[in-house]
C-alpha cells in the first residue's frame, strides 16, 4: 500500500479504503509525514486512488481539501471537506456536492449511513438555532432532490435507514424506545437496544438490531413485534468483547458482517492485553457462518455490495478475501 501513499505511524487513522462497487476500491492517504495535534483538525493534501481487486490503478488524483473519506452510494465515495460532502465517481471527478455544517473535530459526523441497497446516503444537518433538532436527508447522487427528509424532535432517535426514508425511535418517558415509526408506519415495540445506535434493514419489514456487547446473538425484529435470531455469536465472539459492529450487503439476501474487538487479558468491559478483532460473515437465511477471520486490533473490515468480498485494511496492508 506504500505505493498508494499509505504509511505506518501517526496517520493510520486518516488512511481509508472503501468499495466503489463490487470490482473497484477507492483508497485515501494523506500526503504528510506526521498527523498530530498540529494538523489533526485540518484538511490535508490527500492522494485518492481507484484500483481493481488485483491492484491495477484505474484513476488517481490529489486533493488539498480532504478531512476524511467514507463509504458512498454504489459507484461513489464520500469525501468530507470543510463545508461539504463530495460524492466522487470512479474517475474521481465530483458528481455531487452536499453542503454540511462545519465541524472541525469530526467533519464526517453528519454522515449517518447508507440505504440498505447502498443507492443513497443519509446526511444530517441542523437549523441556525443552537437548540434546533436534527434534520436527516436521504440523498441520491443522481438526483437534485432528496429521496426523503425527516425532521427529528425531542426524544427522537435514528433507528435505521430504509431505501425510501427513515425509522425513528421516540422516547416519551423513561423507556428506550416507546414508539417506532418506519417510513411513517407504526411498528409494535417489544424489544430493547435501539437508542442512538442504528439498526439495519435486512428487508423492508425486518430490522436487524445493533449488537449489544452482552448479547450472544444477532436479533432482528418485525412490524408485529416478533423477534428472530439471525446469528448465534457464542462460538465467534472473542473473549471480553470491548466493542462490536455489523454491516450488511446491498444484494439480497443480505449477508451480514459481524466484527468484534476483544482480548485474552481483560474484564467484562475493558481490554488490557492481547487485543484482537474477529470478523465473521453470516448467511441470514441459513444462519450459518460463511467466513471467519482473526485480524489486528486496529484493522478495518468492509463488506462488498454483493457480500462476496471482505476488505481488511490493517495499517499499510490490504487483505482481500473472496467468499463463495
Amino acid at each position: 500500500m506504500e505505493r498508494f501513499g499509505f504509511k505506518a505511524g501517526s496517520c493510520d487513522s486518516r488512511q481509508s479504503a472503501q468499495f466503489l462497487d463490487d470490482d473497484r476500491l477507492v483508497l485515501s492517504a494523506p500526503l504528510v509525514g506526521v498527523c498530530d495535534k498540529s494538523n489533526w483538525s485540518n484538511a490535508l493534501q490527500t492522494q485518492l486512488t481507484v484500483i481493481d481487486l488485483h491492484g491495477a490503478v484505474l484513476a488517481t488524483k490529489t486533493r488539498p481539501d480532504v478531512y476524511a473519506m467514507r463509504a458512498g452510494p454504489i459507484g461513489y465515495a464520500a469525501v468530507c471537506t470543510e463545508s461539504s460532502l463530495d460524492l466522487v465517481s470512479g474517475d474521481l471527478s465530483t458528481a455531487r456536492v452536499v453542503s454540511i455544517r462545519h465541524d472541525k473535530f469530526s467533519p464526517c459526523s453528519d454522515i449517518k449511513g447508507l440505504s440498505p441497497s447502498r443507492r443513497a446516503i443519509s446526511v444530517r444537518d441542523f437549523g441556525e438555532s443552537p437548540k434546533s433538532f436534527a434534520r436527516h436527508r436521504l440523498i441520491d447522487a443522481k438526483s437534485e432532490k432528496p429521496i426523503a427528509e425527516q425532521q427529528f424532535g425531542k426524544g427522537d432517535y435514528l433507528a435505521g435507514i430504509t431505501d425510501s426514508g427513515y425509522a425513528v425511535c421516540t422516547s416519551v418517558g423513561h423507556q428506550v424506545c416507546e414508539q417506532l415509526t418506519v417510513d411513517g408506519s407504526a411498528w409494535v415495540v417489544g424489544f430493547h437496544g435501539v437508542v442512538s445506535h442504528q439498526g439495519l434493514f435486512l428487508t423492508p419489514s425486518e430490522l436487524l438490531l445493533p449488537p449489544l456487547r452482552t448479547e450472544k446473538a444477532l436479533i432482528s425484529v418485525f412490524p408485529d413485534g416478533k423477534q428472530e435470531q439471525v446469528a448465534n455469536l457464542r462460538e465467534f465472539q472473542p473473549p471480553n468483547v470491548d466493542n462490536s459492529s455489523v454491516q450488511i450487503s446491498a444484494t439480497n439476501p443480505r449477508r451480514i458482517l459481524y466484527s468484534a474487538t476483544g482480548c485474552y487479558i481483560g474484564d467484562f468491559d475493558d481490554c488490557y492485553g492481547f487485543i484482537f478483532e474477529r470478523v465473521v460473515v453470516f448467511d441470514p437465511q441459513t444462519h450459518q457462518a460463511l467466513f471467519k477471520q482473526k485480524v489486528g486490533r486496529d484493522a478495518i473490515s468492509i463488506l462488498s455490495p454483493n457480500g462476496h468480498t471482505v476488505l481488511v485494511l490493517d495499517k499499510t496492508k490490504l487483505h482481500i478475501y473472496m467468499i463463495p
